[in-house]
């Protein structure tokens, strides 16, 4: 799969520096290579850094991913995820979103606009 993204393992969390075009699909495929790695149910945190993406976003889209991790998080719940945006209110209301979808799980989430405290954060 090309994947527009370059995966990082650091111990017990995975990086992801998405660049470029990306569609939702290949953010869940993204995610279900990780659901599906023998080294999930000992991961504790996902940093998912989208500051380099071009392209947009839907309501639908962010359930859709959350809804994924939902499900993702009734096999591991114990799971931080830092989500590194530009900042701009439009991710900081998708983030916000996505949060309020996964309300019902034990995954903590966080916004950041630094990758190095976002790292910081999850480990």
């Amino acid at each position: 799969m090309n994947m527009p993204c370059v995966p990082k393992w650091l111990g017990k969390i995975i990086h992801w520096n998405f660049k470029g075009e990306i569609t939702t699909e290949q953010l869940i495929d993204t995610f279900a290579e990780l659901y599906g790695d023998a080294r999930f149910d000992d991961t504790r945190g996902q940093v998912r850094n989208y500051r380099e993406i071009k392209g947009a976003f839907t309501v639908e889209d962010v359930r859709k991913i959350a809804a994924y991790d939902r499900a993702a998080a009734k096999t591991n719940p114990y799971m931080k995820v830092a989500v590194v945006t530009t900042g701009h209110e439009t991710h900081s209301a998708f983030a916000a979103l996505y949060d309020a979808e996964l309300y019902d799980t034990n995954w903590e989430i966080s916004l950041f606009t630094c990758e190095e405290e976002a790292l910081a954060w999850v480990g």
